[in-house]
């Protein structure tokens, strides 16, 4: 699943049979579906699979290089401003978390700052 998730990015699957299959889901507890994206959130097939099995499955919030950095300068500027942005973020994960049927808090976050 190194590089990216770029076999999953279709809801109904893709040709590849092997876009994303875990054969040993009973050594797992957790799942976290991470990009170096922002923002990522699992799609419905990962969300899927990991639940018939058992496994709860988080999504992530991550700032990193020179972008992240930026992000975090801004997010950080006043404690407030931070405030403001993590109970957004936590809102929206939480409405994630509702509209996916999950029974688990769906989100990680990554902050890198130099």
């Amino acid at each position: 699943m190194a590089d990216g998730y770029l076999d999953d990015k279709w809801v109904q699957g893709d040709t590849n049979v092997d876009g994303y299959t875990i054969w040993h889901w009973y050594l797992m507890d957790v799942f976290v579906y991470f990009s170096h994206n922002l923002v990522t959130l699992p799609p419905p097939c990962w969300v899927n699979a990991a639940h018939k099995h058992g496994v709860k499955v988080l999504g992530s919030f991550i700032t990193e290089w020179d972008e992240g950095k930026t992000i975090c300068d801004k997010l950080l500027s006043t404690k407030s401003l931070l405030i403001h942005v993590l109970s957004g973020c936590l809102s929206l994960l939480l409405l994630w978390d509702l509209m996916a049927g999950c029974k688990n808090s769906p989100g990680i976050l990554n902050m890198k700052r130099k």
